[in-house]
């Protein structure tokens, strides 16, 4: 078994069969390192994937909706907040979760949307499996986060 290492982290590929990406790209034969929108600057391009697959489904939503955060806790419940249902309704065209093989990932040291569930990999990667969804929200739903549609500017300091 090989050691996946991340500075003082270390990982086993035994811990995981397959890592997650949700997206509404339905079409991905092979994901190329890029950057990512949440990327410190100075951090090199990466493929990003996540241990839970409620999370991939989570950012299997359409990326034109404004005002959506997530929470998680404790990696028990999980909560979207979304502030323009009707945007959110119109564009939610669903999309596919991706199933990632692990040996090229590695802990992503700088986590700061998704914590330690964020791994990332320098390389191509090629999925395993793809599953399609018609609509991020009743893939949500299905899969028990909990969805919430607020009237309000969501002030992310407060939330």
């Amino acid at each position: 078994m090989s050691e996946l290492i991340s500075g003082s982290q270390k990982e086993t590929e035994a811990k995981h069969l397959f890592f997650f990406h949700g997206s509404t790209d339905r079409n991905i034969e092979e994901f190329q390192p890029e950057k990512g929108q949440y990327q410190l600057r100075g951090e090199k391009p990466a493929v990003f994937a996540t241990s839970f697959l409620e999370v991939a489904i989570a950012f299997m939503r359409t990326k034109v909706c404004p005002g959506v955060d997530q929470k998680i806790d404790n990696g028990k419940t999980w909560h979207v907040v979304i502030s323009d249902k009707e945007k959110f309704l119109e564009n939610d065209h669903g999309g596919a979760v991706y199933f990632l093989p692990p040996e090229t990932f590695i802990l992503n040291p700088q986590a700061k949307l998704v914590g330690d569930s964020e791994y990332i990999s320098a390389q191509s990667v090629k999925p395993i499996k793809k599953v399609e969804y018609p609509s991020s929200l009743e893939a949500m739903l299905q899969i028990g986060i909990n969805v919430y549609f607020v009237d309000r500017k969501i002030d992310k300091e407060n939330t």
